[in-house]
């Protein structure tokens, strides 16, 4: 089932986060991933959508050896707030959602906005987005 690295960055050494963008691709593509990164009114900071086959690919991506100096450069060129979503596809096109906290090492239930535990696709990323994304300061 596909799951989703969801990063926020705020830019702090332009040069340093370029280099790592650069260099990140090949590495996420490695572990099956893919992303874009969202442009608009949002740079020069920047909300990444890293989609990969599995929670696991993320996990395995996230501790790659080949990562930590990766992600060396990107904590110098920026902070970040990081979370994966694990989709699993329900009968009728609804989807049933986890957050896996980094932090804690699991997956939390999550309800939606509706009060029910499925949705769409872009219901339960919203909601994801929404929870542990928003800055009420930008």
């Amino acid at each position: 089932m596909a799951a989703y690295f969801v990063i926020d960055l705020t830019v702090q050494d332009a040069q340093k986060l370029e280099q790592y963008e650069h260099d990140v691709l090949d590495l996420v593509r490695k572990h099956g991933g893919d992303y874009d990164v969202i442009e608009g009114s949002r740079r020069p900071d920047r909300l990444v959508v890293a989609r990969y086959p599995s929670r696991q690919a993320i996990s395995d991506f996230y501790n790659d050896p080949d990562y930590v100096p990766l992600k060396k450069l990107r904590e110098e060129g920026s902070t970040a707030a990081a979370l994966a979503v694990e989709g699993s596809t329900w009968e009728g096109g609804q989807w049933g959602f986890g957050l896996y906290l980094y932090s804690s090492g699991k997956y939390e239930d999550q309800i939606l906005p509706t009060g029910r535990f499925t949705g769409t696709p872009e219901q339960a990323l919203d909601c994801a987005c929404t929870l542990y994304l928003s800055d009420p300061t930008r």
